[in-house]
């Protein structure tokens, strides 16, 4: 019997598309799809389309049954259109062939890969590797080097390091071959022509089946002394041979730039807004934003480059010749040196909270050069901000100053990835066609299923899709946040540049919202000034953003997550230290700049990156992801567990379970089990610091001669952690479950369920018991008073879906129910009104949609019993004196002109509840020696 999933593609750009190639990553349901099965891609006519498919995740290590599943074929676009597509599997499914397969022949020497139309050749011995690329026209086949093509570094003394004069012989790997599409990996290192080696790179260049077009995903890798080098010019020169009559063009904002009879060709894009076209040394134009292509076409043929995200990413150039073309990622015509400093080397100047102008002075006087951090202001309302600012302006207007974290970290081991496309051929390419074809790589084509099926198939975890009227307040939450705190500040604030694009904005401080809510209308460009990126959290914020591409399918959620992860992937995280090896595989924590905060294990999270790599295969993620995990492996402890002994530090638990996550994520990937025993052996030791099942410590640290002493900071308290628990749990179930990890979840469960707050509304009983003096609490009827700090456990709450899973018990869905029906839908308003103005407010989309999906389930299968388990919720929950707020109450609009930035009630002084003060960190102590297999009971620990 066949099956079918439905595709959808929305053809964006307002250009036709013949025969265009699409790559998706299809999610499949445990048992369901037999690794190597067939399957075949119809259109709406049921017209079989040529497929090649490839297994890129499997459920389980014996790789029987698809997980993820890679296709490819090409379809016929019409502009702007919508299409849907079927991709059928079963017993009867035949395999279709293209009229021009991809072929691949390798040896020892060589490979050369051929479309039908195009061949490319490359060599194995020599770092001088892409030798030959030719073409089949009218008169046959006619080549298009003139010469090789190769990359190239300039520092800034104008030394010269390129990859084929004396660099080290690359390795070069045939990473997929199918008939519908090739990739050729080569990783290498530039050097100079005295063989000095300086920077790896990693270069993907894809050919698809009856094209001469190849597309080039380039990697280059900071690896040097950053207070030693600076980089004047990066890029990769292409020598062709067009021939005679040469013409050389630009797409323009618009009209093209096109010039006959010069030498040479500028086209320099300097910011956002800006580009300039030169023709010998001439400008001839500019504009604002391209579709980023170039073309050059002679007697001999022509060659077009498209450039994705060229004014995004700015500075870019491409220069063409009479001798090629030469793709500039960092143009040497550009002001300024590609620099991975930070100017916040110097440790910063805090200020202790001041609003005293005398001290400002003092402070600024004893570190006359050093930055400023902001956050030490503790900036919670406008009147604030303003006067934060007039100080500035006042005594230190060229300083850098930031309201989040001040590290003096810097960029050693960044990456950079920079995806163009080239189209060759031996007749003339119309200018027409050169902007479908700069327009088609800047507006990529995506066939992702259905939500309601991928959200079905668990592939990505328990999600829920966006469309059900039972849950519209939900989706239009999810919806608004992520436009007003993700999408709309990028656009509005122009967060745009070769290493800031995609990046998300940093909260982590009052600071930052309080700035934004000011100014985002009156004055965007200042909304933003003092505001660092955000690169990652403890609960991987790149999963949230993903989060919202798997509920709705939607174009715009899939290039916003795709280009967040692909920048914290490349940018954010090290790639290479020779300095410090123990930094390699770890990201920076959020800070004033994607660099100078300190390496953090636990923020160095890699679902989001690994689910990229699932939708689109594309295995630049797969290789960071790696990386990641590979620092787990590397630094383990002697018994073989994950390592984390910086006591000095005062860590959270975070820091270890941040790595087991990674490492969870490497060993569903691969199945290898140098991820899979380090899992298995780190999560029954990380369990066996319980002091009971649900009540792990504060922090945990490895000690002893073989690492598995546990240290531990204690704490009565059940369903502490500091960093997301659910993938854990979740993965920990399936892979390695257990007694004790099956008691553990239920224990945290019940805890969410009974002893923690389900909303920011109080009564004054609940708030002596939960709240400490951080909380300020206001009246707001007879019996109930909101707080701004404090709430329910939000994405640690996804625990009680587990709970569920296990028992069947329908209470643990009252509380999912509550916080998805009640809770959120008050919180989405007053995002909405940006009180509270928060940037972390992305999250939501990495554990609402899970919350709503057992929600669903538990409706769908028990719906009387969901409705007798919130009775009985309630009701015991009133009896323990912990009753549900269910609003809205009177006296409090939710409105900037009754909260500010930071949901505290403007212009009504708090209530003195007489809150209970913090309690003080313990001290660690020693466990002793804890089991790494699975020894089922707990020992007691006082």
């Amino acid at each position: 019997m066949v099956k079918r999933i439905r595709l959808h593609i929305e053809n964006a750009g307002g250009i036709n598309r013949p025969a265009w190639p699409v790559t998706q990553g299809i999610p499949f349901p445990d048992e369901e799809l037999k690794q190597g099965a067939p399957v075949q891609v119809v259109d709406s006519e049921d017209t079989v389309l040529p497929t090649q498919f490839a297994t890129l995740g499997t459920w389980n290590k014996d790789r029987k049954f698809v997980k993820w599943l890679l296709i490819d074929f090409q379809a016929d676009l019409k502009a702007d259109e919508s299409r849907t597509f079927f991709l059928e599997y079963g017993d009867e499914i035949e395999q279709t062939q293209p009229p021009h397969p991809v072929t691949v022949e390798e040896n020892e020497k060589s490979i050369l890969i051929s479309t039908g139309v195009m061949e490319v050749t490359f060599r194995r011995s020599d770092p001088d590797f892409f030798v030959g690329c030719r073409v089949k026209g009218k008169q046959g086949w006619q080549d298009i080097l003139q010469g090789h093509p190769f990359l190239y570094i300039l520092d800034q003394h104008g030394v010269l390091y390129d990859s084929c004069t004396a660099a080290p012989v690359p390795s070069i790997t045939i990473e997929e071959a199918g008939p519908m599409r090739a990739c050729v990996c080569v990783k290498g290192y530039h050097a100079t022509s005295a063989g000095l080696r300086f920077c790896p790179y990693v270069l993907r260049m894809h050919v698809v089946a009856g094209k001469s077009d190849l597309r080039i995903f380039h990697t280059f890798i900071f690896d040097q002394d950053p207070e030693k080098f600076e980089l004047s010019a990066i890029g990769m020169k292409f020598p062709l041979d067009p021939g005679k009559d040469l013409r050389m063009a630009f797409g323009g904002e618009t009209h093209v730039h096109s010039a006959e009879k010069c030498d040479h060709a500028l086209f320099l894009q300097t910011s956002d807004v800006e580009y300039d076209v030169a023709v010998d040394g001439r400008s001839v134009g500019s504009g604002s934003k391209t579709s980023g292509w170039a073309s050059i076409r002679g007697s001999n043929g022509a060659a077009v480059v498209a450039v994705r995200d060229l004014w995004k990413e700015y500075p870019n150039g491409i220069s063409l010749a009479q001798d090629g073309m030469d793709i500039q990622i960092w143009p040497e015509a550009t002001e300024g040196n590609l620099i991975f400093r930070t100017p916040f080397q110097e440790e910063a100047v805090f200020f202790g909270g001041t609003r005293d102008e005398a001290t400002v002075k003092r402070l600024l006087a004893e570190k006359p050069t050093a930055p400023l951090n902001l956050k030490s202001f503790d900036i919670q309302n406008e009147e604030a901000l303003l006067w934060v600012e007039e100080m500035i302006e006042k005594y230190a207007p060229n300083r850098p100053a930031s309201l989040n974290d001040t590290g003096t970290s810097d960029g050693t081991g960044a990456a950079k990835t920079t995806e163009f496309l080239m189209r060759f051929s031996t007749e003339a390419i119309s200018d027409a066609e050169s902007e479908a074809l700069g327009v088609s790589v800047q507006e990529p084509v995506i066939a992702p299923p259905d939500p309601a099926y991928t959200c079905a198939t668990r592939a990505a975890r328990a999600f829920y899709p966006k469309g059900d009227p039972r849950f519209a307040e939900v989706d239009r939450g999810l919806d608004d946040i992520l436009e007003l705190m993700a999408i709309d500040p990028i656009e509005r604030c122009r967060l745009y540049g070769m290493m800031r694009y995609g990046n998300m904005v940093c909260s982590h401080s009052a600071g930052p919202g309080v700035s934004y809510r000011f100014y985002y209308e009156k004055d965007p460009a200042k909304a933003l000034r003092y505001v660092g990126p955000y690169n990652n959290e403890a609960n991987d914020q790149i999963w949230s953003v993903w989060g919202n591409f798997i509920r709705t399918g939607e174009r715009k959620h899939f290039l916003l997550a795709s280009a967040y992860s692909q920048n914290v992937a490349d940018v954010c995280i090290c790639h290479a230290h020779p300095g410090d090896p123990e930094a390699v595989g770890l990201m920076h924590y959020h800070n004033a700049h994607h660099w100078s905060g300190q390496y953090s294990p636990s923020h160095t999270l890699t679902t989001g990156i690994m689910l990229h790599y699932y939708f689109t295969g594309n295995r630049r993620l797969l290789d960071v992801a790696l990386k990641v995990a590979d620092w787990a492996v590397r630094w383990q402890e002697p018994c073989g567990i994950i390592a984390n002994r910086d006591f000095e530090k005062g860590a959270l638990s975070r820091e270890f379970t941040g790595p087991l996550w990674c490492v969870m994520e490497a060993y569903q990937a691969t199945w290898e089990e140098k991820y899979g025993d380090l899992a298995r052996r780190s999560l029954n030791w990380f369990l066996h610091t319980q002091s009971k099942p649900g009540t792990f410590p504060i922090s945990v640290y490895t000690g002893g001669e073989r690492g598995d002493e546990a240290w531990v900071e204690p704490t009565e308290e059940p369903a502490v952690h500091a960093g997301a628990m659910y993938t854990i749990f979740d993965d920990g179930l399936r892979l390695f479950d257990s007694e004790l990890l099956r008691k553990t979840i239920i224990a945290e469960a019940d805890h969410i369920l009974w002893n923690t707050p389900t909303h920011s509304y109080f009564t004054a009983e609940m708030a002596r018991e939960w709240l400490t003096n951080r909380s300020k609490l206001w009246r707001v009827d007879d019996r109930w008073f909101w707080s701004q700090w404090g709430g329910p456990s939000g994405y640690l709450g996804t625990v009680v879906c587990l709970a569920y899973e296990i028992t069947g018990d329908p209470m643990y869905v009252a509380w999912a129910k509550y916080h998805v029906e009640v809770y959120f839908p008050d919180r989405a308003e007053r995002i909405r009104n940006f009180c509270p103005c928060l940037f972390t407010s992305i999250q939501y989309a990495s554990y609402i949609p899970i919350l709503t999906a057992t929600v669903a389930e538990a409706l769908k299968k028990d719906p009387e019993g969901v409705r007798s388990a919130e009775d009985e919720w309630r009701r015991k929950r009133a009896e323990l004196g912990r009753p549900l707020y269910d609003g809205p109450v009177p006296g409090i609009p939710i409105d900037r002109e009754h909260f500010d930035a930071n949901t505290n009630v403007i212009g009504v002084a708090p209530v003195d509840l007489g809150l209970k003060p913090g309690k003080p960190r313990p001290e660690p102590r020693s466990m002793g020696v804890l089991a790494c297999e699975d020894e089922g009971a707990l020992e007691e620990f006082p």
